[in-house]
């Protein structure tokens, strides 16, 4: 069975959208022990301008050009299981020889200017790295595994742009650590949807308190600027590891703290507790 055989199946149990058009890839063996992000440089604000030329390539490049494209709207599409060019000359990078990463590394697209054009926002940001310890928890590998394109060839490259890695990696291994917990309905409409008066809601509010109390202040506002970032459309769990993420890279000891509850499957109870505390300063669910 090929490496990235039903890695759609695992998106998806990541809560991860994900539609498959897959080519054949390049010739050579593929034996991905390794993530590797990239930026495509594409004009915003288009979800997927990329979509053709990683499936095709460009001259001088023949695609497939990813395994994994990840696009502007919160969907990716899997673009191939096989060999792509997207690596390049570089490295050696841990295990990885001096130019061989297109064997040993997943290769993931990310749809972006790569200018401070186009800023990261909370939402994007958070759906990259789910997206990447998804494929993670598929190989069966750490968050230490996952490198930047511009860490295997310094020299040339520069994507992806504006990330730094040793806090995407400590993010993107919060994520893993937390696992899949994809939502069987909208959590959000259905907390949005609490009467103010009702026993579950008065319950939210109170727990909301013992739930932070001893986490850095900003993670409340975290949660209410992701949910207004991602237009209504970022799950409860996204929201509790963006803010467990933050909240570590903010607050050492109280990030640990945070780092240990996500682990524990408390994080998104915290975060459903949270923005019913906030829902008056939340747009309303259409």
């Amino acid at each position: 069975m090929a490496a990235l055989d039903g890695l759609e199946a695992t998106l998806r149990r990541w809560g991860v959208t994900t539609t498959v058009d897959t080519v054949a890839g390049r010739p050579g063996d593929f034996t991905p022990s390794h993530v590797m992000l990239h930026h495509t440089a594409s004009p915003a604000p288009k979800p997927a301008p990329s979509a053709r030329v990683v499936r095709d390539g460009r001259p001088g490049i023949p695609g497939p050009l990813c395994h994994v494209l990840v696009r502007r709207d919160l969907k990716v599409e899997l673009v191939s299981r096989g060999k792509a060019n997207h690596a390049g000359l570089g490295g050696p990078w841990q295990t990885i020889p001096k130019d061989t990463a297109n064997r040993y590394a997943v290769g993931v697209e990310i749809e972006h200017e790569g200018t401070s054009d186009e800023p990261w926002t909370p939402a994007y940001m958070t759906f990259c790295r789910t997206v990447a310890a998804a494929i993670c928890d598929h190989l069966n590998i750490p968050a230490t595994r996952v490198l930047a394109h511009k860490e295997w060839a310094p020299a040339r490259k520069i994507d992806p742009y504006g990330w730094a890695m040793g806090a995407a990696r400590n993010q993107i291994g919060i994520i893993l650590g937390a696992g899949p917990r994809p939502p069987d309905r909208d959590l959000l409409e259905e907390v949005m949807a609490l009467d103010p008066n009702s026993a579950d809601y008065k319950r939210l509010v109170a727990d909301v308190a013992a739930a932070v109390a001893n986490t850095p202040q900003p993670l409340m506002g975290y949660v209410g600027a992701l949910y207004k970032d991602a237009d209504n459309k970022m799950t409860l769990t996204q929201l509790a590891q963006h803010a467990a993420g933050q909240a570590y890279a903010a607050n050492g000891t109280a990030g640990k703290a945070l780092d240990a509850a996500v682990q524990a499957r408390q994080a998104a109870d915290a975060a459903v507790a949270a923005v019913a505390a906030l829902r008056d300063l939340l747009p309303p669910v259409a």
